[in-house]
């Protein structure tokens, strides 16, 4: 949901989106 996606937050933000998907 970030216009600009970091190398390291990146990572957190591929988890994060993993894990909602996980959820649903």
């Amino acid at each position: 949901k970030v216009p600009h996606i970091n190398p390291r937050c990146g990572i957190v933000i591929l988890t994060l989106k993993n894990d909602s998907g996980n959820r649903e």
